[in-house]
């Protein structure tokens, strides 16, 4: 067993369901049999919602133009979008912490972005790797850089695609891998209904000192979203098929074959009457949260996500909130702003 095997173990104690310990009652709970098949991937940025937003309503909201910060989940909203400039940070469990720089601009008919997006994932002892008594600490970080680019087709269809490069160090050990995105949405016009297709992470490693020898975490994601007729309510739902098995995780070693997860939410859209932009009240469900059940009373909200958006000053801010049960939960807060050209 190499030293980056090893080490990738230690790391996916940690972040598989952020999953290595989990306090229960005053007491942890060690899951004994833990190592790198759990999550099957070693490149969990690739799967991170990034967007405050998309966090909020439980990664469904895969259906709409022109949000740039979307483009990370369905690379076609970035489709219409303007100008902008973002920023997100994310506190999760476990002393994991996660942030995002996104910049987009339009030339002619196409909209186009960029961003870069690190995870930190803390310190671990040396003795959790496999290398015995030897102590000391080590540190485990992660990086994205990705690009897309964005149009609309025949008026009612929006199309993009993207690439993205994601290098993970574990303790001056690099792996890295490249994968592209390919998104499409569409809006029938009809009944206030809007449709999306997202193809994400398909790719493979290319370099660094070892691999990893284990796929990206590629996902195909079907979703559809309603605007309410008589209510200023948007609902949104999607279905995720994941090539590595990923669909609800959990502690127990998932099977071999493709997984499959789904999410659903909502966003209700509030304008007082002095206000010159609405504000927008947010919930979600993501399935994934049911592999954070650990069966006491901190798992009633696990899976559910909440958040709210506002603006101030020219600025869009995002925020969302997405517990995890026993294991804690997500504050995620997104700067963002429009910029006239």
């Amino acid at each position: 067993m190499t030293v980056l095997t090893n080490m990738k173990k230690s790391l996916m104690m940690k972040i598989s369901s952020i999953v290595a310990t989990i306090s229960v009652s005053a007491s942890v709970l060690f899951i004994s049999d833990v190592n790198a098949e759990v999550l099957r991937s070693g490149f969990p940025l690739m799967m991170e919602i990034t967007d405050s937003r998309m966090l909020a309503l439980g990664g469904a909201a895969l259906t709409e133009s022109g949000r740039v910060d979307a483009m990370s989940q369905n690379v076609a909203s970035l489709s219409n979008s303007s100008r902008n400039l973002s920023a997100s940070y994310a506190k999760h469990p476990s002393e994991i912490w996660s942030g995002r720089l996104l910049a987009g601009d339009k030339i002619g008919e196409l909209n186009y972005a960029a961003y870069l997006q690190t995870y930190g994932y803390g310190s671990f002892n040396r003795s959790e790797s496999g290398f015995g008594s030897s102590g000391g600490t080590f540190d485990a970080s992660e990086n994205l850089f990705g690009v897309g680019v964005a149009g609309e087709l025949f008026e009612r269809f929006a199309w993009g695609i993207g690439g993205k490069i994601d290098w993970l160090n574990l303790d001056g050990t690099t792996s890295a891998a490249g994968a592209i995105d390919i998104g499409i949405t569409y809006d029938p016009e009809w009944e206030k209904m809007k449709f999306g297709i997202s193809l994400k992470n398909w790719g493979s490693e290319f370099g660094g000192d070892e691999k990893f020898e284990t796929p990206t975490p590629t996902e195909l994601s079907f979703a559809a979203s309603k605007r309410l007729q008589h209510l200023p309510l948007t609902l949104y739902s999607v279905v995720h098929l994941r090539r590595n098995g990923e669909g609800d995780v959990n502690a127990n070693f998932l099977p071999n074959e493709p997984g499959i997860a789904y999410g659903a939410g909502g966003e209700f859209e509030i304008t007082p009457s002095n206000a010159e932009k609405p504000f927008h009240l947010r919930f979600g469900y993501r399935s994934i949260g049911q592999g954070f059940r650990v069966g006491n009373s901190k798992d009633t909200f696990a899976g559910f996500s909440f958040g709210l958006g506002l603006f101030v000053k020219r600025l869009s801010f995002d925020y969302a909130f997405a517990p995890f049960g026993a294991l804690g939960h997500v504050h995620r807060l997104g700067i963002s702003k429009t910029l006239n050209h």
